[in-house]
């Protein structure tokens, strides 16, 4: 199944104690929009440079495989709890509060990580695999 290809705003918001749980593989090349709640981003995102992301809620990237560029701006919390895996050159563009990778690991494999924004990261918590 080819993933599921976005131009148009993808709006996220999320009310009470649920998340949105996202499983579904994506190719995102339009703005994503987390105002409210928590978006879980479990499946496979690829992110083209016309893609935008304004988080000023919670947005995970959890147990997520990520590959191209992923700009915008954080308000909230964008976040890394279990893992993430590279499938192809990645980089992080993300203003603001930047990403947070609290838990999990990193394999890059043969791809390259780039972050152009604030990266926190718990020690103890995290392992990583691959090439920044």
């Amino acid at each position: 199944m080819p993933p599921e290809t976005s131009a148009r705003p993808l709006d996220l918001i999320c009310f009470g104690r649920a998340a949105a749980e996202l499983y579904v593989a994506f190719v995102n090349n339009g703005p994503v929009h987390v105002t409210g709640g928590t978006a879980n981003l479990r499946g496979s995102v690829v992110s083209t440079p016309a893609a935008s992301y304004d988080v000023s809620a919670t947005m995970n990237f959890a147990g997520a495989t990520l590959s191209g560029r992923f700009n915008g701006n954080n308000t909230g919390t964008v976040a890394v709890p279990s893992g993430w895996t590279l499938t192809g050159d990645t980089t992080l563009n993300i203003g603001g509060n930047g990403v947070v990778w609290t838990g999990g690991d990193l394999n890059t494999g043969a791809y390259t990580l780039t972050n152009l924004g604030p990266l926190t990261i718990t020690p103890g918590n995290v392992g990583f695999y691959g090439a920044i």
